[in-house]
């Protein structure tokens, strides 16, 4: 369980004041991605992690209270703070939902994320969860990229190299966060690693959908992700076993820098 998380879903509700109903119309937890569906549409996702053996009793606990979707989605915030990654998974869905629910998108960025973080050869880039497009395109440039993913394949491209900690990525330039990592129980210490990274730090992906600041606030200086735009496709797509591979022509991206 990460205390960062489970600190920052408590700033989550501290910090924005709800504005409309949220009422929930639909949770699916599909086998790579949790989403979450509002009545109007708005709709927030999750990695899925379920591959823990001592998670099982935390798919019993799933349903404890009732449905998930009968249940209100400040309650399913609160598994942000649980023990067990399936619940987490839900929970971070809920806090991406919510904040999808109240962020400004008229004033964000048109700018690619490549275009931001504007790499040189000399750099060195961390990232935690490979996050393929870039970890290529920044490797065909010549760029030592390090990578801490326990899910990736080994790899024969030589400017790309496998970690197993968080700390051996404290001597990277910059750094790339996937969203995902919000569900893992290291993310309290990927926050710690920022203090020791110069150069941007960058929360990206489907996941990374939560409210800007509170980003910014744990030491991102830049947040790219996805706003979905077809909930009905997305929620199919994910309830189906589908990824964001699929579901990606029916979102729009997005990026906020810290001012």
């Amino acid at each position: 369980m990460s205390s960062q998380l489970a600190q920052l879903a408590e700033r989550a509700l501290k910090f924005i004041k709800p504005s409309k109903n949220l009422f929930i119309k639909k949770v699916v937890i599909g086998v790579l991605y949790t989403g979450i569906e509002l009545e109007d549409e708005t709709t927030g996702v999750s990695f899925t992690l379920t591959d823990r053996s001592s998670d099982h009793e935390g798919y019993h606990r799933l349903l404890h209270n009732g449905f998930l979707s009968d249940q209100s989605l400040f309650d399913l915030i609160e598994y942000c703070s649980s023990p067990y990654a399936i619940l987490r998974s839900v929970g971070v869905a809920a806090l991406n939902t919510y904040s999808q629910a109240h962020i400004d998108f008229s004033d964000i960025s048109s700018k690619d994320i490549i275009e931001i973080f504007k790499p040189t050869p000399d750099m060195v880039v961390g990232m935690i969860g490979n996050i393929y497009p870039i970890s290529l395109y920044l490797a065909k440039k010549g760029i030592s990229v390090r990578i801490l993913d326990r899910f990736m394949p080994a790899t024969s491209i030589s400017s790309i190299s496998q970690v197993n900690e968080v700390s051996d990525l404290e001597v990277v330039d910059n750094i790339f966060v996937s969203g995902s990592a919000l569900v893992f129980d290291n993310f309290d210490r990927i926050i710690h690693l920022l203090s020791h990274i110069s150069g941007k730090k960058i929360l990206i992906g489907p996941s990374a959908q939560i409210f800007p600041k509170l980003a910014f606030d744990l030491g991102f200086s830049v947040v790219g992700s996805s706003r979905i735009i077809n909930s009905d496709l997305t929620m199919k797509i994910i309830q189906e076993g589908g990824g964001y591979k699929f579901f990606k022509i029916h979102t729009e991206k997005y990026v906020f820098l810290k001012e």
